[in-house]
């Protein structure tokens, strides 16, 4: 509770002492800027455009609505503002009536430049990060998604410094990530900001969210709002789907490599009338090849079929009420092991080694919020999901069933308090999950019903200045109350500089069986020691990030750094040959992390993305101190994009040196068994061309071009019921170089109106 008194203490600090700066306040002038990118249409809100005044230091950013607030400096001759928006013509303002401009506020239309120019502006924003938000969220829109195949969302991460991804083990194809340094379970798994891959779906969750269906991804560091819940510990990432509202009418993604997989998705949108749309999003994927490079015996990659289906409504009423629901389906079948393996005349027998894995999943949401007429910054807002997550499994001689049932609901409200400066947030939510699971003979049943509350303060002085300190409380019928404090703050030390630093804590509990499903797929005899505890940790760090301009060209600089204490951590201890055992954390873990990153365009059209990352992970192991396993020490990105002067080709490529990572303890195995305390660094080569047709996209690429893989991934392969056997101790990439090629075809067009 030390830490919890600290926090909240730094919070009144921080309210305090910022607050005194308040009076007396200095002149402000207010404004509104809007971007129109074709001519006769519409203006639109642009945000983060750069206000300041001339020959001062002095600037601000406009927020989502396109507002804005900056002081007036005192002494000035001439009053002109400098407004700045990539893709759009620079402008300047004098203020020939400063008085009238001051009670009047002003509100400046800027105009695009040439075609051309805006998309290649666009474009320099495949991945951005918002200077406004206190957090530090990296958005990874269309264009970056575009520039890999990214058949689903655990293909994503292709081109980001952040997210690190790897094959969970051998033989299921699971993927699973980190971020910094830490598994993806610390990482709060959002889709449209209400919690979605958690729980049972923790492990095969990722393949459940079609690449052609999302419309971005947001990652965000460190401690995160309070608004979402107490689970994340090490961030968030958040998928946007796409609209009905802007959506192509029809939009096609079809894809195939040379292996034999084969994916496929549909989306269609439709607008019924101004107020009311609707979408619906169909996706199916397969993989029927057995592969056997390395020939142990084994499937490299399991059989596979899956679909999906997504419909979504939207509505609004014209004014103040708005809303969106949606029902999906999920259903996906593996089926894996030895090339011999039949199910029908091998299952629970120990003829053949065989893993089949079958999942389904229902979901559905509601979402409505009600703004006050007069009052654009004070609304309120619902949020309700359900999910039912079903799932059966078998590991060779191992069976395992699970079933979840999930409700959310959240209703909050917003509103600014005296002035602009000042904002409050508070809200209620409700977590229900019901838990089914069965392991061989021994059941996991349990239900947790978690009410909270929770309250965020938002300080901002004219953008430059903001400082977010939130408390939740939450109930937790096994155990008990949880509080959950958390702040942010966000510092512009000048016009190009920008300093981040968070802190705050997480709980969660884990779901051993369902998270370490991988892990089974051996001959180590699973071992729960003792009744587990809720994992609790505590997150701090910060980031600093510069804007710079070199050759005319913009670009920024990033420094993370990062450090997760864990109070208690569910182990994982397999450094004892034969054995999988899961105990609660005795003495110290921790993680540290340190990322620097940079964007730049040395040329035109030429983008330059590159990251560095250091990882330090440890945790105790049978009273020692060590580095967990599996975890890369240190890690570095070149992602390179260049698009020709008439944007109909699209080179793209990323190259990554991945560092040496420690593996368990093998030394009691035979000498034919044993691995080396750490695994070799290698490096991986991903590239993609496209050719954009006036009518679809052609895009042809290669996954592992540098054709590295590890070799004899699965120990004891020769002998999958002997006591050796062990499938999940994978460092590497499991499957070598892969062509694919596939085409986008959108269809635009005006929507129709009315019914």
């Amino acid at each position: 509770m030390y830490k919890v008194s600290i926090v909240l203490v730094l919070m009144l600090l921080f309210c305090s002492a910022f607050a005194q700066q308040n009076d007396p306040m200095p002149q402000q002038i207010t404004g509104r800027i809007l971007g129109q990118l074709v001519e006769d249409e519409k203006p639109e809100p642009l945000e983060a455009v750069r206000i300041s005044w001339e020959n001062t230091s002095l600037g601000t950013l406009t927020n989502k609505k396109g507002n804005f607030r900056l002081a007036v400096p005192e002494g000035l001759e001439v009053y002109r503002l400098i407004i700045l928006a990539a893709g759009y013509e620079k402008d300047t303002l004098e203020m020939v009536d400063l008085g009238k401009n001051l009670e009047e506020g002003i509100e400046i239309t800027l105009l695009a430049y040439s075609t051309d120019e805006v998309t290649i502006s666009s474009r320099n924003k495949g991945i951005r990060v918002s200077r406004l938000d206190p957090l530090k969220t990296e958005i990874m829109g269309e264009v970056e998604l575009a520039k890999a195949a990214c058949c689903n969302l655990s293909e994503s991460f292709e081109t980001s410094g952040t997210i690190d991804v790897s094959f969970a083990d051998a033989i299921t194809g699971a993927k699973r990530i980190k971020m910094l340094g830490l598994d993806g379970v610390y990482t709060q798994m959002l889709t449209e900001s209400y919690p979605s891959i958690r729980g049972l779906a923790t492990t095969f969750g990722l393949t459940a969210i079609p690449g052609p269906w999302m419309q971005s991804i947001q990652v965000s560091k460190g401690a995160a709002s309070v608004q979402n819940g107490y689970e994340s510990l090490t961030g968030e990432i958040n998928v946007e789907y796409k609209k009905p509202q802007n959506a192509d009418r029809l939009f096609l993604n079809l894809y195939a490599n040379q292996l034999g997989r084969l994916e496929g998705s549909l989306n269609l949108s439709h607008r019924f009338s101004k107020r009311l749309s609707t979408m619906l999003l169909v996706h199916g994927g397969n993989f029927q090849q057995a592969l056997d490079p390395n020939g142990d015996g084994f499937r490299d990659l399991p059989a596979l079929n899956q679909y999906s289906l997504f419909n979504r409504w939207r509505w609004h009423s014209g004014s103040s009420f708005r809303g969106q629901f949606g029902v999906k389906y999920f259903q996906e079948s593996r089926l894996g092991g030895q090339i011999q393996f039949d199910p029908e005349r091998d299952r629970a027998s120990n003829n053949a080694y065989g893993i089949e894995i079958n999942t389904q999943r229902w979901e559905a949401f509601n979402k409505a919020g009600y703004a006050f007429v007069g009052k654009p910054d004070a609304s309120i807002g619902s949020q309700v999901t359900f999910s039912h997550h079903q799932q059966e499994a078998f590991f060779g001689m191992n069976k395992y069933q699970g079933e979840q049932t999930s409700l959310f609901a959240k209703i909050l409200a917003s509103s600014l308090v005296d002035n602009s400066n000042h904002k409050v947030t508070g809200g209620l939510s409700f977590q229900y999950d019901k838990y089914q699971e069965a392991y061989n003979d021994s059941s996991f049943n349990r239900l947790e019903q978690v009410p909270g509350a929770f309250v965020e303060y938002t300080y901002n002085r004219l953008n430059r200045l903001i400082i977010v300190s939130g408390f939740r409380a939450d109930y937790h019928n096994l155990y008990g109350m949880i509080y959950t404090p958390r702040a942010h703050m966000k510092y512009d030390l000048d016009a190009q500089t920008t300093l981040r630093a968070s802190i705050g804590s997480g709980f969660r509990v884990a779901n051993v069986f369902a998270e370490y499903l991988p892990a089974m797929m051996s001959s180590r005899k699973v071992i729960v020691k003792e009744a587990l505890a809720p994992e609790k940790g505590w997150n701090y760090g910060f980031n600093l990030t510069r804007y710079f301009q070199l050759a005319e060209k913009e670009g920024n600089i990033s420094l993370d750094v990062y450090r997760t204490d864990f109070v208690n951590q569910i182990v994982a201890n397999r450094e004892t040959s034969g054995y999988l055992y899961f105990q609660n954390l005795d003495g110290r873990s921790f993680a540290n992390y340190v990322q620097l990153e940079a964007f730049y365009e040395p040329v035109e059209r030429l983008e330059l993305h590159l990251a560095w990352k250091w990882n330090q992970v440890k945790s105790t192991f049978d009273g020692q101190l060590l580095a967990v396993p599996f975890v890369v020490g240190k890690r570095a990105l070149v992602n390179l994009s260049y698009t020709t002067a008439a944007d109909r080709w699209q080179f793209d490529g990323t190259l990554q040196a991945i560092g040496k990572r420690r593996l368990p303890n093998t030394a009691a195995l035979p000498l034919e068994f044993q691995l080396p305390d750490e695994s070799p660094a290698y490096m991986q080569l991903s590239a993609q061309i496209t050719h954009k047709f006036p009518f679809m996209d052609l895009y042809l690429g290669g996954e592992n071009l540098t054709n590295f893989v590890q070799q004899n991934p699965i120990i004891a392969a020769s002998e999958p019921f002997g006591e050796h056997f062990d499938a999940a101790m994978t460092w590497g990439p499991i499957v070598g170089r892969r062509i694919y090629l596939g085409i986008r075809l959108p269809v635009k067009g005006k929507q129709p109106e009315g019914f």
